[in-house]
């Protein structure tokens, strides 16, 4: 509530009602079946991602790196719908989940690793593995996985 009460006050200084921002963002998220549709598409990935960085957060270990992760596993359940074609159709979505899944769950462990044997620190690693993953997806998508026409 003080964010809210806050960021109106703020508003109010820029000349505008929050009354009406506040309005205008509700109805620009929920206004219409296919605003609602939008809107629930991009907090799925969002709250998957902080449900599990809860569990990281929960140990002290400081965690920013879920949109890496999210990455890189989306990259291995893409490449299993790419390139495993001998895999029974009704297994394909499954395998995806599983694969992308271990990935996103190995990314994780790279700065795991680094804290317990060298004690770097979490937080920038993970930040940095972020970017390492969004070059790596980027990369694909414009280079090998690109299709020619």
């Amino acid at each position: 509530m003080a964010a809210i009460v806050v960021s109106g006050i703020f508003i109010v200084f820029l000349g505008y009602n929050p009354v009406q921002v506040y309005s205008n963002i509700i109805s620009g998220a929920l206004g219409s079946k296919i605003r609602l549709k939008a809107t629930l598409l991009e907090m799925c990935p969002l709250v998957i991602t902080s449900l599990g960085i809860l569990v990281a957060f929960k140990m002290k270990f400081w965690n920013i790196g879920g949109e890496g992760q999210i990455l890189m596993g989306a990259f291995a359940a893409t490449y299993v719908a790419l390139f495993v074609d001998w895999l029974p159709k009704p297994l394909v979505l499954p395998v995806m989940f599983i694969v992308g899944f271990l990935t996103g769950g190995l990314w994780g462990v790279i700065p795991a690793f680094f804290k317990a044997r060298f004690g770097a620190n979490e937080t920038i690693m993970t930040l940095m593995l972020n970017y390492i993953a969004t070059q790596w997806v980027t990369y694909l998508q414009y280079g090998p996985w690109r299709i020619p026409a």
